[in-house]
């Protein structure tokens, strides 16, 4: 659990960058350029599509990242982070949204994850979420995607330090090739079905068919 809890501790500056960005899009309500839709291909053997209404910010949040992880002052974070590889970022202002994936490699964790170490891993970033926010509800499930298995915990809550906005979040993680792979979406909660491009952004795993990101039944399950 303790290299766990490190893993996890490693993504506080990626949640407090989307936060940041949530911020951004429910207070100014920056206006995102309409793209065209993009497919991209991991190293670790899936491809995952960026929707076409979703800006493409990886290069922002990596900077993001980096600001926050200097400024912490923490040795400890700072090798943490760098085992981050962001492999997908974006926003969209209408209705407002944030998406992104990551993957952390076994080989920069020093452990091998297996499918039974999945509730605990996103036990440990709901976990390190409660530095950031007030959670009021919060539910978890388990499924598959072909051969891969999923574990997915959706929370609501509200900012720290402004309670006015109620924020709705799901991350679900799986293991992939010598890696683990995690999607977070965000979306204020007052935006009903918000998260529903995040939870239908179309992936595909080492060959395997197309899916939906999260099936309708993805809460229905405590096990596979």
């Amino acid at each position: 659990m303790a290299n766990l809890m490190r893993i996890a501790s490693s993504m506080l500056p990626t949640m407090n960058s989307q936060y940041r960005w949530l911020f951004t899009l429910v207070f100014l309500g920056c206006a995102i350029p309409v793209m065209q839709s993009q497919t991209k291909t991991s190293r670790f053997g899936f491809s995952y599509t960026l929707p076409a209404d979703f800006a493409d910010s990886v290069s922002d949040l990596k900077q993001e990242i980096q600001n926050f992880s200097q400024s912490s002052g923490s040795d400890e974070m700072q090798r943490s982070v760098r085992c981050i590889q962001i492999l997908l970022a974006g926003f969209r202002s209408n209705p407002k949204a944030i998406i992104s994936a990551f993957a952390i490699p076994f080989d920069c964790m020093g452990q091998r994850v297996v499918n039974a170490d999945l509730p605990a891993l996103t036990a440990a970033f709901i976990n390190m979420q409660t530095q950031l926010m007030d959670i009021s509800e919060s539910t978890d499930g388990a499924y598959s995607l072909g051969t891969h298995k999923f574990w997915i915990v959706r929370i609501k809550g509200a900012f720290k330090d402004n309670h006015s906005i109620a924020i709705t979040e799901a991350v679900t993680c799986a293991l992939v090739r010598q890696a683990v792979v995690c999607w977070m979406g965000s979306a204020p909660s007052i935006d009903d079905g918000a998260l529903q491009t995040f939870e239908s952004l179309p992936v595909t795993f080492e060959g395997e068919d197309s899916r939906p990101l999260v099936p309708a039944t993805a809460f229905q399950h405590k096990s596979w």
